[in-house]
């Protein structure tokens, strides 16, 4: 008989020793997936915040791209309308595209700076381009781009859409600007050309850019 006791009570310690075992191994394994689980929310908060600065960071980036260039239209478009008002000519605005184009082309930071140029009616239908460029055969100013752009937006600042520049190949925008005498009388278009490469290493937008060709 004490041989029975002794036997149910190993039996009932194994009990308790198991439950204790099973007890210890669900709570191990709830701590390690709740565990898990906090951790996989904190990365993925700290993914979503780092993906959410980053965007910001390259919108801002963008921004300043954008903005720099339409600063400094604004100048160009009043300096060319005083050549041309002032009764300058074709070389007078072709110098000053040229001293614009160099001291652009020197910078090291800034807007991805890629050409000045202009058709002007008040000149005799002169095309001027900064630097300068062997124009190919057929070309017709007043049928790229940036010139239609610029006659629709009627004397604002206009941005075209994306193209192929005809000169370097690359992508491009181009902020255009149709100037007026002060009777309303057309004088010409200006306008600066925008690289893109700049954001495309920021922003994957090179595939979906309007594939077309011009100046």
């Amino acid at each position: 008989m004490p041989s029975f006791r002794s036997f149910m009570q190993r039996i009932q310690e194994s009990r308790s020793l198991y439950w204790q075992l099973l007890f210890v191994t669900l709570a191990f394994t709830l701590m390690v997936v709740s565990t898990g689980i906090f951790v996989n929310n904190m990365l993925k908060n700290y993914l979503k915040r780092e993906a959410e600065n980053k965007l910001a960071q390259t919108e801002t980036m963008i921004m300043d791209e954008l903005r720099e260039p339409q600063a400094l239209m604004i100048h160009i478009v009043r300096d060319v309308r005083d050549i041309i008002t002032g009764g300058g000519s074709a070389e007078d605005v072709e110098n000053y595209f040229n001293d614009i184009s160099e001291e652009l082309y020197k910078r090291k930071e800034g807007f991805l700076f890629d050409g000045l140029h202009g058709y002007f009616e008040a000149l005799g239908n002169v095309f001027i381009h900064a630097p300068e460029w062997t124009v190919p055969d057929g070309y017709n100013p007043t049928e790229r781009p940036w010139y239609k752009a610029a006659v629709e937006a009627n004397g604002k600042i206009t941005i075209t859409p994306s193209y192929i520049s005809m000169r370097s190949g690359d992508h491009q925008i181009n902020y255009a600007c149709r100037l007026f005498d002060d009777n309303g009388k057309p004088l010409g278009v200006v306008t600066i050309n925008m690289g893109l490469n700049n954001i495309a290493k920021s922003v994957p937008i090179c595939a979906s850019l309007k594939e077309d060709t011009g100046f």
